[in-house]
């Protein structure tokens, strides 16, 4: 009985696999080029003080380029595609401001209890998502179509954020770094939605959207030391499992041209990507707290070719 039900069961997946690929399936490859600029709270690093004026010190985030490629099949006849996908995006912020300047990050950390007459601030973000996804599209009209996504998302983000601290209290014999180090991995769920508008022959406008929660690992190190002797003033080292949810968005317009089997895309839009919670640097004093965080937000132009054979 068992090994009859077992068969029943094979035999049913056959077929409806040999349905869903009984038509000739079409390969693509995609290729984009990103000009994206970041955002991410809970950096601010100084407060700087001019006559009666207090500013607060935060990096000033750069353009900078990255990458989207993708691969994939498609099935014509059945409206579904099979993609697997690679974002990659490093990019930095820089500043040396002089002045008054009172740090927020070091030992003490109660404000105005330290003065520097310069910093030395350097952020840097590592990130990359892989996701593989299947498409189901579904023509509603002759001017709307409307293309649900399901897939895995994995994402790696490794963020760094050093600070130098000159002048003033911190003379030579007490010139002070912090270096920390935050990194986070996660795997899991991506549900998503494309929605295209035809207006003109080869042309189409169009709107996607995707959220993605997953489960993996931060991992904090912290530490704050003298440049003379390089002494340890202050430490934190620190790991554990948390959901990270992600965000995205986009606008594009496509030009399209088809030949007996192959075609040609090219696509231009604005990509928006939210990255909740990602900032887990915290002050190393005895209150810290792993939970506080700032949030990561890209966004910026997107422009790529799709090559279908």
């Amino acid at each position: 009985m068992f090994i009859r039900t077992l068969h029943s069961k094979v035999f049913l997946l056959f077929l409806c696999s040999s349905a869903l690929f009984a038509s000739e399936p079409q390969f693509f490859a995609e290729g984009d080029l990103l000009y994206w600029k970041a955002q991410e709270g809970g950096l601010a690093y100084a407060m700087e003080v001019k006559g009666q004026k207090e500013r607060l010190k935060t990096p000033s985030f750069e353009w900078d380029f990255g990458f989207k490629l993708a691969v994939g099949a498609l099935l014509p006849t059945k409206n579904w595609a099979f993609l697997l996908r690679l974002t990659h995006f490093n990019t930095h912020a820089d500043a040396f401001p002089k002045g008054a300047l009172f740090p927020l990050w070091v030992t003490p950390i109660e404000p105005k209890s330290l003065a520097a007459e310069m910093i030395k601030m350097h952020w840097r973000l590592h990130l990359a998502l892989i996701d593989a996804l299947a498409e189901k599209s579904y023509p509603l009209t002759a001017n709307l179509s409307l293309s649900p996504q399901m897939g895995l998302r994995y994402a790696l983000v490794r963020q760094k954020f050093n600070l130098d601290y000159f002048g003033r209290d911190f003379s030579p014999a007490f010139e002070e770094f912090l270096t920390m180090k935050n990194k986070f991995w996660g795997l899991g769920p991506l549900v998503g939605l494309r929605i295209e508008v035809p207006f003109a022959t080869s042309w189409c406008l169009g709107a996607s959207g995707a959220f993605s929660a997953l489960y993996g690992q931060f991992y904090i190190h912290e530490g704050e030391y003298r440049f003379l002797g390089r002494v340890k003033r202050a430490s934190l080292h620190d790991t554990y499992t948390r959901v990270a949810f992600t965000g995205e968005s986009g606008l594009f317009l496509r030009w399209q041209r088809k030949w007996e089997r192959w075609s040609l895309a090219l696509h231009l839009g604005y990509d928006f990507l939210w990255l909740w919670r990602q900032n887990r640097f915290v002050p190393l004093d005895d209150k810290a707290d792993l939970n506080s965080s700032g949030s990561l937000r890209l966004q910026g132009l997107e422009a790529g070719a799709l090559f279908t054979f």
